[in-house]
């Protein structure tokens, strides 16, 4: 705790049950990250991990500020150096010093405390990158594949293997991205998406034993092959010439968004406050893309098909249910209650998808899915506005979807 202050007050505040105290708490934690970096310019180890806690599990926030802190956070890191090998780390004095034959100072070799945060904080940035498609991640480096290799084989702490192994999930979502972000038509190429996909299932094939039923890891590999796959639900399937690829792609879609929230209602409610904000992004890409899917309106996908297996609206209904006990388990006023604001946010979207996809099993009965507010929602935008929620953190959550 001395070595470390400000990281064991970040911890202290994520871990306070009580939300009107957090927020309490993580004003100060702004003030003295706005006094650390931003005035006196002095980040440290300490600064660094109490960021990185904060920015994890601040779950709810007013204002959006996951993608500002997000270069905070790769600025700190570069600051630091521990994205890069010790001994390129030199100052243009030491470097002079250096020339002329005097005294410098010897190179220190890396910590595995600072492997580990590099590493973290490459599946923070990584994670709001892919989300919010609003700037990239902490480019990834040769000494940090050192890192990773060298936190596999040593596993000095019981977290390091589980974090090996989202990192190198996390690797094949940032590709995704970036593909994305520089070209959408390169990525929906057969080639690039089953290049993408060989390497997810590479990684599966060599996860050990004692992690493949762990929850985490399941919902990183169901967003990763989201991430690679959903490409196609934007891109319509040709009538002409079905696309095999296109379709392989939508039922993978379809497959992984089942299995990540299957995944999410093995999650027992009481312990949503330790869930982490990379899978809140995780939660509503699910969702939207499951929506997306229940309604595409293509010829060569059978949305009535896709509603019987996978049906929405009972999902919303059971994750409802499950915000609605988590928010009785603290016990507190509802309006400074993040789990009460979940219960808002899937009401709302059950309001505002339900007449989509009562529309979309166009095989129900007339009365059923006559709605004057049924009008020209299909396949548009305004689907993911929700009515009566103008929360700015709910729509950052829902993201770029």
């Amino acid at each position: 705790m001395k070595e470390k202050p400000f990281f064991w007050y970040c911890l202290t505040a994520v871990l306070t049950p009580n939300l009107t105290q957090r927020e309490s708490l993580f004003t100060k934690v702004h003030n003295t990250i706005y006094q650390e970096l931003l005035v006196d310019i002095a980040p440290n180890m300490d600064i660094l991990l109490g960021l990185m806690t904060f920015m994890s599990w601040k779950i709810y926030c007013a204002k959006p500020f996951l993608n500002f802190y997000s270069h905070i956070l790769t600025g700190v890191v570069c600051e630091l150096g521990i994205n890069k090998a010790p001994l390129n780390e030199q100052t243009i004095l030491q470097g002079f010093n250096r020339a002329a034959g005097l005294k410098t100072d010897t190179a220190m070799s890396r910590t595995l405390e600072e492997r580990r945060a590099v590493l973290g904080c490459f599946l923070i940035t990584s994670s709001i990158a892919s989300s919010l498609f609003k700037s990239d991640a902490l480019r990834w480096t040769p000494h940090m594949e050192e890192s990773l290799e060298i936190l596999a084989s040593t596993k000095e702490c019981v977290g390091d293997e589980l974090l090996v192994w989202l990192v190198r999930i996390q690797l094949v979502v940032d590709k995704s991205y970036h593909l994305r972000r520089d070209g959408e038509n390169s990525h929906s190429s057969p080639l690039v998406t089953d290049l993408l996909q060989s390497q997810l299932d590479s990684i599966k094939r060599q996860i050990p034993s004692q992690l493949t039923k762990n929850n985490v890891i399941s919902m990183y590999f169901s967003n990763a092959e989201l991430a690679i796959h959903e490409v196609f639900i934007k891109a319509p399937i040709p009538t002409n010439c079905p696309d095999p690829q296109g379709l392989k792609s939508l039922h993978i879609s379809l497959l992984a968004t089942k299995s990540w929230l299957d995944v999410w209602l093995c999650v027992p409610p009481e312990h949503y406050l330790a869930v982490s904000f990379t899978i809140l992004f995780q939660f509503c890409r699910a969702l939207v893309n499951l929506f997306k899917l229940s309604t595409l309106d293509d010829p060569s996908w059978d949305k009535n098909a896709v509603q019987d297996s996978v049906n929405l609206l009972h999902y919303l209904d059971q994750l409802q249910i499950n915000f609605k006990r988590s928010s009785d388990h603290l016990g507190q006023d509802a309006e400074a209650n993040i789990f009460a604001k979940g219960v808002k946010m899937i009401t709302a979207i059950k309001e505002r998808w339900g007449p989509s996809l009562m529309q979309a099993r166009q095989y129900l009965p007339a009365t059923e899915v006559a709605n004057p507010t049924l009008q020209n929602t299909l396949g548009n935008s305004d689907d993911f506005r929700l009515d009566g929620i103008d929360d700015v953190w709910m729509m950052e959550l829902l993201g770029f979807l």
